[in-house]
């Protein structure tokens, strides 16, 4: 869940992440986001704000390695 920023420190870091995700660093700036307001974000969720797709989409396209526990290891075709 997303909540307004509380204090400087976060306001000042949505306004970097604002100017990234304009620039197109949209996965670096969600990543971001993650690890300063949440910490225990998993990285799939991280993935999946920033490609805006499904998590089930995500697996089809990343590593066996990468993909989310649980997840079919080859893709249904």
């Amino acid at each position: 869940m997303i909540t307004a920023p509380r204090n400087r420190d976060e306001l000042r870091a949505v306004k970097g992440l604002e100017k990234k995700i304009h620039a197109g660093d949209a996965y670096v700036a969600a990543r971001e986001a993650a690890i300063r307001t949440a910490p225990g974000i998993r990285n799939d969720a991280i993935r999946a704000l920033a490609c805006h797709a499904p998590a089930e989409e995500l697996d089809e396209r990343l590593p066996q390695h990468q993909r989310r526990k649980g997840a079919p290891e080859t893709p249904d075709e």
